[in-house]
Parts: structure tokens; sequence; C-alpha cells
């Protein structure tokens, strides 16, 4: 894009835009900033270019509302103050090692002399010094302070002095009518850019069913893949009590409502109350940093005791093997055979709960949750004390979930 109009605060240029305008600029303004307007081109590019009549794109939006943009995005008030600070002071020092008899910088650095922050400020609003005052134009001598700043920093710090200014970008003339689509979305289309860049070295954040996925998990991510413990977050529910996969589908649709820009895994057990609800869920219509998975399933689960309801043979229920996956999958199971494995050598069964009507199948549960959870506890503990034992333990299930995770935006 060209530079003609660089950047603009009630029509003070602060910033020539030495390399275009950069996404990070257009993300301090929204779509409805942009307007097309007629110029000629002697006006927009310099005498020789004539008076043909062309199109030029310009953002324009009022001083407090880009103010407030650049402050969400860090680049606040007092961000700005510090920025004018340390130019103010590189000023004073430069014209230390300057010929003092060279009027313009004797004046300059007279003038500097405890100069402030504030004092530029109320310069700026003035119109600037005069020239008897620093040697050379007001404005120029205000403007040269924020023009080699970053250019969001240079515009909060000019909105400092004249808050309610109307900052204006020109960008470049539309060759071809094709292309105002694509500057209609400008803003927007650069802000997504700059969060999806963002998120790339952002931590990917969790979601789960419960507090006991997490307290499962996250210990687990330390030991077998301690290298991604800074990528990988899962979500503190603290003293909540386990949400269940409706829950977690609320979660979800919270997040996306919220415009999170964190790429988001939400990990669902690997059974019938979570297809169930997810089924629910138009994934569709999620935005693509938000990922819904399941559990993987488990080769243990393929061939797995459950416990049916009473019959007129067996009154306590009946021991019988059926594939599980899908059906009764919660954390649980994927602790390990040395976990679910009973002293008799038994796997904990899984026992059959509630007919789903909306999946036409019956969710199952693994029979002694909280002991299998302290068994693990112990094998973890275990672990921690001497990694070498992970070799006679089985991880395979916890692992497996990791890859999810790890695989989710592959």
């Amino acid at each position: 894009m060209s530079t003609w109009g660089g950047l603009r605060v009630n029509g003070i240029q602060i910033n020539r835009l030495r390399e275009g305008c950069p996404p990070e600029l257009l993300a301090a303004f929204t779509d409805d900033s942009l307007n097309i307007h007629s110029v000629a081109a002697n006006e927009a590019y310099g005498e020789e270019y004539g008076e043909e009549i062309i199109e030029v794109a310009r953002l324009s939006a009022p001083g407090r509302a880009v103010a407030q943009r650049l402050d969400m995005m860090g680049f606040t008030a007092p961000l700005a103050r510090d920025h004018l600070a340390e130019c103010i002071e590189d000023d004073r020092e430069r014209n230390e090692n300057l010929d003092p008899e060279h009027k313009p910088y004797a004046l300059d650095a007279t003038y500097l002399l405890n100069y402030s922050v504030d004092d530029w400020i109320e310069d700026f609003k003035a119109g600037g010094p005069s020239p008897e005052e620093v040697g050379m134009d007001g404005m120029r001598w205000i403007v040269r302070h924020i023009d080699y700043m970053d250019e969001r920093v240079a515009l909060r710090t000019a909105l400092l002095a004249v808050p309610d200014a109307q900052v204006t970008v020109d960008l470049d003339f539309i060759e071809e009518p094709e292309h105002e689509p694509e500057l209609a979305t400008l803003c927007s289309t650069s802000l997504n850019g700059l969060r999806e860049e963002g998120a790339a070295h952002a931590p990917v954040v969790v979601l789960t069913e419960g507090k006991t996925d997490v307290e499962i998990l996250r210990p687990s991510l330390e030991l077998l893949a301690p290298h991604l413990v800074d990528f990988i977050k899962f979500m503190d529910y603290g003293g909540r009590p386990p949400g269940g996969a409706s829950i977690l589908v609320n979660t979800v649709r919270a997040f996306a409502a919220a415009g999170i820009a964190n790429r988001v895994v939400a990990i669902f057990d690997n059974d019938t109350a979570a297809s169930d609800a997810i089924r629910k869920l138009d994934q569709g219509k999620l935005p693509n940093n938000i990922q819904v998975r399941q559990y993987p399933p488990l080769e243990i689960a393929a061939r797995y005791p459950t416990l049916g309801p009473p019959t007129e043979d067996s009154l306590k229920g009946q021991i019988s093997l059926a594939d599980v996956n899908g059906l009764a999958g919660s954390i649980e199971l994927y602790l390990g055979r040395d976990v679910l494995e009973r002293p008799d050598g038994i796997l904990s069964p899984v026992q059959w709960k509630s007919y789903i009507e909306g999946s036409r199948s019956y969710q199952g549960e693994v029979m002694g949750k909280a002991q299998l959870q302290e068994k693990f506890k112990a094998k973890m503990d275990a672990a921690l004390r001497d990694k070498s034992v992970l070799e006679s333990q089985d991880w395979s299930g916890i692992q497996a979930i990791i890859d999810v995770i790890i695989t989710a935006f592959d």
C-alpha cells in the first residue's frame, strides 16, 4: 500500500508509515472506519501525477475510540508516557554531542533543559513551540520525538495531547473494483491474523468435564511430557463440583461467544453421555481455534468386564465382556491396567447405568472410582520419586489422551 497520507491526528502527520500500513496499526481501527473518496492524483501523490481523479481508501475514527482500542492491546497512556520520556532524554543526551555554535542545535538544547512529558503534551496542543525557541518548525520539532516510535505507541502518545482528535490513515488508491471487498474487512482481518499469530505462542487451554480429569492429566503431563508443560494449560476448576459433559458443552459455547484468542481443546470422556452432549453442539459454527475431542478408544476396553442388571439367573447381575469404548470411557478407564486390575486379577468392572434415548445406548461407569483414583495417585507418587519405574507401569491410556491434545490442531 502507498504511504502518501501516513498516519494523521487532526490532519497532522505523526508517522510517515515508511513500510506501509502494518496490520498492527490496522487493528486499532474497525471495518466501519473505512471510507472511499475521490481525490485528484496530484493532491495525493504530488504535482507530477496530474489532475486525474482517483479513488482512495481512508480509515478515519474518533481519537477516543482508537485510544481505547490501543489500551485494550496494551498500548496504554502510561506506556506512551514512558516511551516519550525516553525519547526526550535521548534528545537531551544527543544534543550534548552536537556543535553548540550551530544555532538550531543550541536552541534545541536550551529548550530541552528540564523539558518534560507534560511540556510536550502542552506544546502539541498549542501547535508546537515557536521556531525561535527550537530552531525549526514547531510541529516538526514535536513530531520528531515520536516519528520513529512503533506506530501504535506514536498514535497513543499524540492522543494524550488531543484525545478528541480525528485519526486518519490513508491507504492505497483503488486500481481495480474487485479490491474493494478486501478493503471492507481489512481491519478485522488484520486483527484476526494478529490473534492467530499470538495464539501460536500462547498456551493451548484444555477444558475437561471436571476437576478430577485435571487432577489426573496435569501431573501426568509433567511426568510424561515435561517439555510441553508451558504449552498446555488445563482449566483450573478450583473447588467447583464435577461438571459433566453438558456443562463442558456450555463452557465451549461461552468461550466461542467470548472470542477467546487462545487455542482451546475441549476434551470429553469417551462415553455415551459425552457423545450425546456433543451431538447437541454445532461444531461447524465453532471458530477454528476451538477443537472438540473425546478420549480415544482403548484396546483394553474392547473386551472389558461389565456388570449388567439383575436377572432371574443372577440376582446380583452377571459379569460379561463387552466393548465399552464410546460407552463407559471416563478418565478412570485410562489409568492403566496396573490400576484397573484387582488383587484377584479381574479388571474393575463397568456397571451399566442409564439408557440414553438420544444416543440409543447405555451409559456405563467403572466401579470403585474413588479407590482407582487413590491407586493411581500412589502410582504417580512412585513415578515422581523414581522415574525408572515408568517402564514397569502402564501409562498407555493417559499417553493416548495427551496425544489427542497434542494433535488436536494437526
